[in-house]
């Protein structure tokens, strides 16, 4: 049975992160049998949003670490724990390969990785065996997005790849709920705006402008796409809010079309 708010009592409360619910224990009352004891209603990872994602063994662990501050920093404070945990669990695994056709040097991930090019100097195919990934061309997850399903991509024009070159990549969560966002023409969500739910081709047709300043994602993981019928650079857009177009990784507001991202399971 999950984790759930109603069992932790006073000990426990909610802290809400984008839309992740994360379980935090105050510090002032920590007990460590009490917690303990939360954590036994833990049996293994929810992989649905706004839910917990630590194992019960996992939980379990941490409280076992003679450093209290470990716990407090790895669990309670780390924002980046609920990517971390879920995408172990979830066995998401992609191979990186210098060459066409899965040739040369080649790099295997089954993790976030921020920066990759100590492992190849470049990437001509790809072989993603479990989850759904999005690369990067630059460290840190900057510069071109490419989402990357499940299946083999033998040159990097199968992933609609502008160039060879793949400097970090990120898994995608499993993710079985509903799919919401709403779009904004100006910044600081200004100007005309639409909700969508589902797919859209072509958006000029149906927003009547080529320009969106801001986003708000409510539901589910997204992709924009430059230019209509899902062509063009790609942005990943996780469920937050996005103020302006830079923090999707975009020089400019101009986005022709939108997708949801499925087949995450």
């Amino acid at each position: 049975m999950p984790l759930k708010a109603d069992v932790c009592n006073s000990y426990c409360k909610p802290l809400r992160k984008c839309s992740w619910t994360v379980f935090s224990i105050d510090r002032q009352s920590f007990d460590r049998d009490k917690a303990a004891a939360v954590a036994q209603q833990c049996h293994s990872v929810v992989q649905s949003i706004e839910r917990t994602v630590l194992t019960r063994q996992s939980f379990v662990s941490l409280l076992q670490s003679p450093d209290l501050s470990r716990v407090y920093k790895e669990v309670w404070e780390s924002p980046h724990l609920v990517w971390s945990e879920l995408n172990a669990v979830t066995m998401g695994k992609i191979i990186f390969y210098e060459d066409r056709n899965f040739q040369g040097r080649h790099y295997e991930c089954s993790s976030d990785c921020p920066e990759m090019q100590n492992y190849f100097s470049r990437c001509n195919s790809i072989r993603v065996e479990s989850g759904c990934w999005v690369a990067y061309e630059k460290p840190n997850y900057g510069g071109y997005q490419y989402m990357l399903h499940k299946g083999e991509y033998p040159d990097y024009q199968r992933w609609a790849g502008f160039n060879d070159c793949i400097r970090s990549c990120r898994m995608v969560p499993p993710y079985n709920g509903n799919y919401r966002m709403k779009i904004f023409e100006r910044s600081d969500f200004g100007g005309q705006n639409m909700e969508l739910m589902e797919d859209c081709p072509n958006l000029h047709e149906r927003f009547h402008t080529r320009d969106i300043s801001s986003v708000n994602v409510m539901e589910g993981y997204w992709m924009l796409h430059e230019h209509p019928n899902y062509r063009g650079r790609q942005y990943f857009l996780r469920p937050g809010e996005y103020r302006r177009h830079s923090e999707w990784g975009s020089t400019s507001p101009t986005i022709g079309s939108l997708r949801r991202v499925t087949e995450l399971n």
